[in-house]
């Protein structure tokens, strides 16, 4: 069937285009949405990741960003066409794998894969390429035979591990995962196989080398072990008593797929082991990607660590159904197994169904997507929910905008800088390029940036401008984000600084050495 690839790309296009277009005008998240319009431009700057600026991601995704937006332009719009296009590709290799292992669970693993999509949106996030890096190098390394491919150009083997790595370029932390998931088949092949996984594993870390020693190896190492692991945990994890009961169901089906998926691969391992290893070793990165789950138990960390697990546990309920269904009508194992998955999925998470996935997709359906109005600076613009919210950061930022001098630099925080665990980073790329942030922390952590030794009592001190949001004052959770940190920063705000205009939960100060008007209202 030489046109079916055709057919599944197109396939893959339609969905998306139909699921996701609705929902490109959506409002934008303050924090993780803006990062990936922020330090992108500071790359084309000349900037350099983990050395001027603290990320905990790798340099792979805003490497990415960054070259793309230097031929599109930096823009919420261009951002999301991205995010667009990842999702696009993530359907059409989910749609492959299904392929691969049982073609009648396609329907079902399509709609399991929006499912895990929906819920983070448009964003061209990191940990979506790479996911779909990893499962890339998976599918490869199924296409290996138990022979070498001396003919190849590029051999298999080594494409497989080339992948393997780049996806580590994007998130590090899915090493384990990758590693997990390729010993799979690095177990059956022949020795020349896995020299040539080695070879096409470490060219694809030279990215990460170089990136190492130009950002520093200790730079490098706080950004990517240190800080998340060992300083931010604590104020980042939620107690499962507090977690959503909403989401907790989810959970619990999140782990009994992984269980059901490990253990479906293993038998079908067992039972012919000629064949490669694809549905264990998928099954094993989706495994080894729950970290993301459990780091911090809600909707979006579960979608990101479950894109794997949920459509591969549609494919395992297709597995074993067409394993029991009568021979003579097994062509009815199509739908017959997505009235069946989808049974699971609502007689286990039930709210879940009737308060989010249907009304998700009566918005595809109706058309009923309310777009988020947009705050505006210059050429650019940033959606914002909900509308007040919108109204006072528009007048927050004309009135910086109306005031402030090309060079100047601005602190974004939240009211009370004891607890720096969120904050509007949207502002910074409203009024990039001709203000600057002020410093190397942005992202701002719990038990990181208000500790004693953070340093951000500096940052501020070089700053023209500060912008604090009180709403986040009143936002807490029941872990270490909720303690008070260091107070010099807020000593540095009262000795140097004056509030010049407020709006709503917005205060705008300024460095009292600048010239400044009277504060307004």
């Amino acid at each position: 069937m030489p046109r079916l690839p055709l057919l599944l790309a197109v396939m893959s296009v339609a969905v998306s285009l139909v699921w996701w277009l609705p929902k490109f005008s959506m409002a934008g998240n303050p924090f993780d949405e803006a990062i990936l319009l922020i330090y992108p431009e500071l790359v084309m700057l000349g900037k350099v990741l983990h050395r001027d600026f603290q990320a905990y991601y790798g340099p792979g995704n805003v490497w990415m960003l960054a070259g793309i937006y230097q031929v599109f332009g930096v823009s919420i719009s261009v951002e999301r066409i991205v995010g667009l296009a990842e999702r696009i590709v993530f359907l059409h290799l989910l749609i492959l794998l299904a392929g691969r292992l049982t073609g009648r669970a396609v329907v079902t693993v399509i709609l399991a894969g929006l499912l895990v999509l929906t819920p983070l949106g448009l964003m061209a996030l990191a940990w979506i390429p790479a996911v779909i890096l990893s499962l890339s190098g998976l599918l490869v390394a199924g296409r290996v035979a138990n022979r070498d491919a001396a003919d190849a150009i590029v051999p298999l083997p080594s494409l497989a591990g080339g992948l393997m790595a780049l996806s580590l370029l994007f998130r590090p932390d899915a090493g384990p995962a990758v590693l997990l998931a390729s010993g799979i088949f690095l177990l059956g092949w022949t020795g020349r196989q896995r020299r040539q996984w080695l070879t096409g594993f470490l060219l694809g870390n030279v990215p990460m080398l170089i990136h190492l020693l130009t950002a520093t190896p200790r730079a490098v190492w706080n950004n990517l072990l240190y800080y998340p692991l060992f300083i931010v945990k604590d104020g980042r994890l939620i107690p499962w008593a507090d977690v959503k009961p909403i989401i907790q169901p989810l959970i619990w089906l999140y782990l009994a797929l992984a269980f059901a998926n490990v253990l479906t691969g293993i038998l079908l391992w067992r039972r012919d082991k000629a064949s490669p290893p694809l549905f264990l070793a998928v099954s094993l990165l989706g495994v080894g990607l729950a970290h993301q789950v459990f780091q911090r138990c809600d909707l979006a960390h579960l979608a990101m660590g479950s894109l794997i697990t949920f459509p591969l546990g549609a494919i395992t309920a297709h597995i074993w159904l067409e394993r029991w269904w009568p021979a003579r009508s097994r062509w009815l194992t199509g739908p017959a197994g997505l009235v069946l998955c989808g049974s699971i999925f609502f007689a286990v998470a039930p709210d879940y169904g009737r308060q989010i996935a249907l009304p998700q997709l009566r918005e595809v359906v109706a058309e009923e997507a309310v777009p988020a109005n947009s705050v505006v600076s210059g050429s650019r613009s940033y959606p914002i929910a909900p509308p007040v919210a919108q109204f006072h950061a528009m007048k927050v930022t004309e009135y910086i905008s109306s005031r402030s001098q090309a060079g100047d630099k601005i602190f974004v925080g939240p009211g009370d800088l004891r607890r720096t665990f969120y904050g509007d980073l949207y502002f910074y790329y409203l009024l990039m390029p001709r203000m600057m942030p002020s410093g190397y922390f942005m992202e701002l952590n719990p038990l990181l940036t208000n500790s004693e030794t953070s340093g951000i009592e500096q940052q501020i001190l070089g700053s023209e401008w500060v912008l604090l949001n009180q709403i986040y004052d009143h936002y807490y959770e029941n872990n270490r984000s909720s303690e008070l940190g260091s107070e010099k920063p807020g000593k540095v705000l009262k000795a140097h600084f004056q509030e010049v205009f407020r709006s709503g939960p917005f205060l705008v100060y300024r460095k009292v050495s600048v010239t400044a008007p009277p504060a307004a209202n």
